[in-house]
């Protein structure tokens, strides 16, 4: 609560300087009503020009300058607790403290008035019937009031109105962006299509003349297809023995690029048929290792092991490599942060991710519990 007071006070929707400059406008308004109303015209109009004179003498002045302070004070209170209170859906103990301390403002303005400018006692300020004390300060009060209500429910209306605005610009704003990322999607899967559908043409035509070619060009043509269809399949996981080809298309396209010299060991146990696994995830794994390990020492091959326990019904999958002592390729660690957020995402706690490092070596391991 003194949080929310003090926020409303210390981020005010109305400015002390604009309170003052209404206020200050209202009592220039109200001294021209009074002197309309109640001061007509009359035989050579001595009681208006006598008002108008006692008004605007200097001795006037400190009392018309205190009723501003007192006045700005007391509407400033008003304004921006009614208003946080109809902001926050009727928080009635806004409205509570904005009475009573408008109403102790107002109090302590006609003390003042009376003591200092008017010669009223303190005994006689407050002398007469409870009633008619009650009655004068809560007419009061709701003069003042009146006024501020409708200012708040005007400043609420045309807040309401600039956030619904922006609301509607940024949804605007939203679409747009939603669209371009359409757009560019659209282009971008355009271009990977038109490439498999080449490299199929290439490998049709290359097949009679260098089959190691053909083949390779097949793989590629394939290892494409995987990847367009697992970035534009809606569901979050693909069969396990699916992935375990991509895989194989993989090493076998490493090979081929360095004449089958790779020393690279793919060992698979039990059976992957029934299981599922998030796209990628093993190629993403294994492809770590082809960029930052070294692939040509025969005493330290890559070694890649995925082995199904079929009566646990868990996976583990290990990744081992020795570095490489040459420039390593620059890496951001998105693909290995983009793993754990899918398989948290499908598994929850029922997947583990240890990773073993040390200058030389480097081993990842990932089991996954698919339960019962």
């Amino acid at each position: 609560m003194f949080i929310q007071f003090k926020t409303a006070l210390l981020a005010p929707r109305f400015s002390l300087a604009s309170v003052f400059r209404g206020v200050l406008i209202l009592y220039a308004v109200i001294l021209l009503i009074v002197f309309v109303a109640f001061y007509p015209g009359n035989t050579g109009g001595a009681g208006s020009t006598g008002f108008m004179r006692k008004q605007l003498s200097w001795q006037s002045v400190p009392i018309h300058a205190v009723a501003l302070v007192f006045i700005t004070f007391a509407y400033y209170l008003m304004l921006n607790l009614g208003y946080a209170g109809l902001k926050q859906r009727l928080k009635i103990s806004f409205f509570l403290i904005a009475c009573f301390a408008t109403a102790l403002v107002l109090e302590l303005f006609k003390l003042t008035d009376a003591l200092l400018f008017r010669g009223i006692s303190l005994a006689r300020f407050f002398q007469g019937s409870p009633a008619d004390f009650a009655i004068d300060r809560i007419l009061s009060f709701l003069l003042y009031a009146i006024l501020a209500v409708i200012f708040v429910f005007i400043a609420l209306q045309r807040d309401e109105r600039e956030n619904n605005r922006k609301l509607s610009e940024t949804n605007r704003q939203l679409e747009l962006e939603k669209l371009a990322s359409s757009n560019k999607l659209l282009r971008a899967q355009i271009n990977p299509h038109f490439l498999h559908n080449t490299l199929n043409l290439l490998y049709s035509r290359t097949r009679q003349y260098d089959k190691k070619l053909a083949d390779g060009i097949l793989l590629l043509s394939d290892s494409m297809r995987y990847s367009l269809d697992a970035t534009k399949q809606q569901s979050d996981l693909v069969a396990l023995r699916d992935e375990v080809q991509h895989l194989k298309n993989l090493i076998s396209l490493q090979q081929l690029r360095f004449d089958e010299k790779l020393n690279i060991w793919f060992t698979t146990e039990g059976h992957s048929d029934k299981l599922m696994i998030p796209p990628l995830t093993l190629m993403t794994l294994a492809e770590n290792a082809f960029k930052h390990g070294e692939l040509h020492d025969p005493a330290c091959p890559v070694q890649i092991r995925l082995c199904v326990d079929d009566t646990a019904n868990q996976l583990t999958y290990i990744v081992s490599n020795k570095k490489s002592t040459g420039p390593a390729e620059l890496s951001y660690g998105i693909g290995m942060e983009n793993i754990h957020q899918r398989l948290k995402h499908v598994f929850g706690d029922r997947y583990r991710m240890d990773i073993q490092e040390d200058e030389t070596f480097y081993k990842v391991q990932l089991t996954i519990d698919y339960g019962s």
